[in-house]
């Protein structure tokens, strides 16, 4: 056995603190043939890194003589590290491992089976995020919780939940295009299907619409109060009706609806409104969710709204030009996040934040002004943009020494 002093540098640790990942300075990793692992405070293996090179991969029971209860974050796969694995095609997990870690098979590329133990409890944070191949999955009879995106992206067609399963996360079938049944027991303790599509059964909250449905309208049972994180991502109808009853909608959970063209709302509804297939809380005051397929190349922010909802314009795929109103004070996390047609921006005075993410991945962005009313940009609000992108600042502005600050071109008036 050899033991390995891993000393984190800068760079990584700038990393792993991005992406809400713990680690320790000094974190001491041992080495068991094809495995890396840590221990924990019972003495248990926490993996940390698979060596291998093997096709069908089994996580063993025990390193070293002490079991493995975790497979720990990036163990065969990282959104923080350049490790994309493109050979295995099946993993079993053997029986004691507890817990699946966040971010722990991220992107392997090849991997169309994963076989978990009846010992399993927990499965974190996008583990499984673009497996793309992922298609059999097993969920045990030991398994209590499953958080947000689980498997967000891979090639699922059919999923039973199990009566043990207690709770769940955001979506965590998420963009999982091909998924089109949903298995529940009709005894469940907790969950339920209606027409395909999942709900918590005392709660009535609504936690996935698979991605696989090819309905092209969707209407939201009546007496449904709200919309779970995610919980349409990447579904395939035009139209969506929304009852009464729903008052509660989590995030914007209509992102990459790629076909979706408008919400269809009733007059009567005591707190939401739809205005020109646009989705706004009734009075106007915040805007919700642009649909993805609205085909108008321009659009001007109503006078009456104070905030553009997180990530309402998310994806949105014709989208040109978009004038925010003087009405707006807030504009949110992710509001413009990956709009790859929109080219131009105009905010009038008035605007006092920008949250993060509000304008990356927008390749084709090139112009946007940045009014004097603005007090706070996040570090990560502008990114990824068009290369010739400039940002029209008023000279001696808190815009202006932001962009400088952050290595944004400007142009001060």
């Amino acid at each position: 056995m050899r033991r390995i002093l891993l000393r984190a540098l800068a760079l990584a640790a700038l990393l792993l603190a991005l992406f809400g990942l713990c680690a320790a300075d000094d974190a001491e990793v041992l080495e068991s043939g094809s495995w890396q692992y840590t221990l924990n405070e019972n003495g248990e293996a926490v993996t940390a890194r698979y060596l291998g090179d093997e096709t069908e991969v089994t996580v063993p029971a025990s390193l070293d003589g002490h079991p493995v209860a975790v497979i720990g974050q990036g163990t065969f796969g990282s959104v923080s590290f350049p490790q994309v694995d493109k050979t295995i095609r099946k993993i079993t997990l053997s029986e004691g491992i507890r817990e699946i870690d966040d971010d722990s098979f991220f992107s392997c590329q090849a991997l169309e089976e994963v076989v978990l133990p009846e010992s399993l409890t927990c499965i974190g944070k996008a583990p499984f995020q673009w497996c793309e191949r992922l298609g059999r999955v097993n969920l045990p009879g030991s398994l209590t919780f499953i958080d947000d995106l689980a498997f967000y992206g891979t090639a699922l067609r059919e999923i039973s939940l199990p009566a043990s399963l207690q709770g769940m996360g955001s979506n965590p079938f998420a963009h999982c295009g091909a998924l089109t049944d949903i298995r529940v027991a009709p005894d469940h303790p907790v969950y339920e299907t209606v027409d395909g599509v999942l709900f918590e059964k005392e709660s009535r909250r609504l936690v996935c619409y698979p991605g696989g449905l090819d309905a092209a309208r969707y209407e939201i049972p009546d007496g449904t109060p709200a919309l779970g994180g995610d919980c349409f991502y990447g579904a395939r109808f035009s139209t969506l009706v929304i009852p009464d009853s729903l008052t509660v909608i989590e995030g914007n959970p209509f992102q990459q609806c790629a076909s979706l063209a408008a919400f269809d709302i009733p007059r009567s509804h005591p707190g939401l409104a739809s205005r020109s297939g646009v989705l706004f809380t009734k009075d106007l005051s915040t805007l919700i969710a642009y649909p993805c397929a609205r085909p108008n190349r321009s659009y001007t922010v109503p006078k009456q709204t104070r905030t553009i909802g997180r990530n309402a314009f998310s994806s949105v795929k014709t989208l040109e030009k978009v004038t925010i109103t003087g009405g707006v004070e807030i504009i949110s996390d992710g509001a413009f996040n990956a709009c790859r047609s929109v080219r131009e921006v105009r905010m009038a005075e008035g605007v006092r934040e920008i949250q993060s993410s509000a304008f990356v991945f927008c390749p084709s962005l090139s112009r946007m002004n940045l009014p004097a009313s603005l007090e706070k940009i996040a570090d990560q609000a502008i990114g990824q943009t068009a290369a010739g992108f400039t940002a029209e600042v008023v000279k001696g502005s808190y815009a202006e020494e932001w962009c400088r600050g952050h290595g944004i071109r400007c142009a001060a008036e």
